[in-house]
């Protein structure tokens, strides 16, 4: 079985948001489903945006897991629950972990938060991005152009590791499958890429001749 880079893991989490939760403003993973009580609690830390028309839109996403776009990006990120306007002063404010990085196709990587006044997405690769857009809309898949966003963010330990493929050090060769933490094969004999004969990847990770019986 080959291993799960965290790349795989976000778009699996992606999916599992698409598929399952529906739109509320100031919802929250924890937040949960969305009850009586919820909306209430919701509507009344958000007076202005909840108007009696608004509640009543929200209220048909009764019983259905709820996130806003905050939200949604927070949750994939994996850190606590900030608002747009704090994700936009992510890389000023925290500098070390943050960065601002251009806002065109060839430059965005997975994992890249967009943002645009009031509102964020997810960058999840190849022009698709994840945004729970609004309570008409829901948590859709859009593409990068529908949007007119502002700047982009990078989280930086998702692309600490800028090398996938082949490595060699003074050791010898090994295999790296995944750039977040230079994630790389061991205890494990596989063809490492559809090129590459079969290898056996030690302990360490290095790779050793492997002949078949």
């Amino acid at each position: 079985m080959i291993p799960l880079t965290r790349h795989d893991e976000l778009l699996m989490d992606a999916l599992e948001y698409l598929a399952k939760y529906r739109y509320a403003y100031g919802a929250k993973r924890s937040t949960g489903v969305l009850t009586e009580s919820v909306l209430n609690k919701l509507a009344a830390n958000s007076p202005a945006t909840y108007t009696n028309a608004y509640r009543s839109a929200t209220a048909k996403n009764m019983g259905e897991l709820v996130i806003d776009c905050s939200g949604l990006v927070c949750a994939l990120w994996g850190i606590s629950d900030i608002g747009s306007s704090q994700i936009h002063d992510l890389p000023t404010k925290h500098s070390n972990e943050y960065d601002n990085v251009p806002l065109t196709r060839s430059k965005l990587k997975w994992g890249d938060v967009l943002w645009k006044v009031g509102h964020v997405g997810m960058y999840l690769g190849d022009g698709y991005v994840i945004e729970a857009k609004g309570v008409t809309t829901g948590v859709r898949l859009s593409k990068l152009e529908e949007t007119p966003w502002l700047l982009a963010i990078r989280k930086r330990d998702l692309h600490k590791y800028e090398r996938v493929g082949w490595c060699i050090d003074d050791i010898g060769w090994w295999y790296s499958y995944g750039e977040s933490d230079g994630e790389y094969y061991k205890n494990c004999i596989l063809h490492p890429d559809a090129i590459s004969r079969m290898w056996k990847f030690n302990k360490n990770g290095y790779a050793e001749e492997y002949k078949e019986d």
